[in-house]
């Protein structure tokens, strides 16, 4: 039963219509929401619920290219931040391992 609909392309259709019924029953539009964060109030729309229920049934990858493209999220900033959290991290690390061999020295 589990590869009966495999590779037939059920996947996507069975998950933007499932995110719309949850969507419709709880009233959530991140749509909405995020235009409201960002100064553009807007009341709650089937097309925005839509548009919520495409961007969940993308994915991560699906949201983080829509805030890309929206100036939201910066991808050559976000690997900036990471390479810089990654170069204290080792800092840290190298010098936690200087002050124990200090330690067991004295």
């Amino acid at each position: 039963m589990g590869r009966y609909g495999e590779g037939k392309g059920w996947k996507t259709p069975i998950v933007i219509i499932s995110a719309l019924i949850v969507f419709w029953s709880y009233d959530i539009d991140i749509i909405r929401d995020m235009l409201n964060a960002l100064g553009q109030p807007k009341d709650i729309s089937r097309g925005g619920q839509l548009l919520t229920a495409l961007l969940i049934a993308g994915g991560s990858d699906g949201v983080f290219r829509i805030f890309t493209k929206l100036n939201i999220r910066n991808p050559a900033e976000r690997k900036e931040k990471a390479a810089l959290v990654r170069a204290e991290e080792k800092k840290k690390k190298e010098d936690e391992a200087i002050e124990s061999q200090g330690d067991s020295g004295q």
